[in-house]
């Protein structure tokens, strides 16, 4: 009797298994590049185009940001690739405005080998419009974990920068559409180990989530 009803238990088991399965079918896959690190990359979807970034990597330049744009079929309309100088860049994040112009923003490799807070336009052709590199005052890494626009259109990005004391601590950044740096600000808490994990646009402000497990609240900016 025990056998009926395990073999009866098996059986509703696997019915509602196979009842919760659901199946997709796949349209189309799209691979391109030869990553060297897979734990930086983005993706951006708009109502008419999909824009992928990673990283790439190239004889005599190392790993490179790889940025590609394609239609919603999956047909490549363009790949552009970064270069800072010729040591290791990696491509964090994306956005695209109204103009479907899009700006990227990773870590790239200095000449001391520490990373720098690289933000990059291409216009909607894909042609390179600007590069600005962030370096901070200790002359060590500088991290980016995200982009966005405030509401007055200027591009603002989050990131990380360790200090003279090694401590990492919350760095934002301000450029206008231009690429000029409106204003850059770095938030320590208790000269320990802070670190921002993502950026939003709110109706009129930027928010910024710490990263670590310190006791701090959002930081807002203005």
């Amino acid at each position: 009797m025990k056998n009926k009803y395990l073999l009866l238990w098996l059986f509703l088991l696997l019915s509602l298994s196979v009842r919760g399965q659901e199946y997709v079918n796949k349209d189309w896959t799209l691979s391109s590049g030869n990553p060297t690190r897979l734990e930086w990359s983005a993706s951006h979807l708009t109502a008419s185009h999909l824009y992928t970034l990673g990283n790439t990597y190239k004889a005599g330049e190392n790993a490179n940001f790889l940025l590609t744009k394609s239609d919603l079929d999956g047909n490549v309309i363009w790949t552009r690739e970064y270069n800072a100088h010729n040591l290791d860049d990696f491509g964090v994040a994306l956005i695209t405005d109204a103009n479907n112009n899009v700006y990227v923003t990773g870590a790239v490799t200095a000449s001391n080998n520490k990373f720098d807070i690289a933000v990059v336009k291409y216009n909607v052709t894909g042609n390179l419009e600007w590069w600005y590199h962030y370096n901070g005052n200790s002359n060590l890494n500088d991290l980016p974990v995200g982009i966005a626009f405030d509401n007055v259109g200027n591009i603002v990005i989050a990131g990380t920068s360790v200090d003279a004391l090694q401590h990492e601590n919350i760095v934002t950044l301000s450029l206008d559409n231009s690429g000029n740096l409106n204003w850059s600000k770095l938030y320590d808490y208790a000269s320990l180990e802070d670190g921002a994990t993502g950026i939003i646009k709110g109706d009129m402000v930027i928010l910024l989530f710490p990263g670590e497990a310190q006791p701090v609240p959002i930081l807002t900016i203005l």
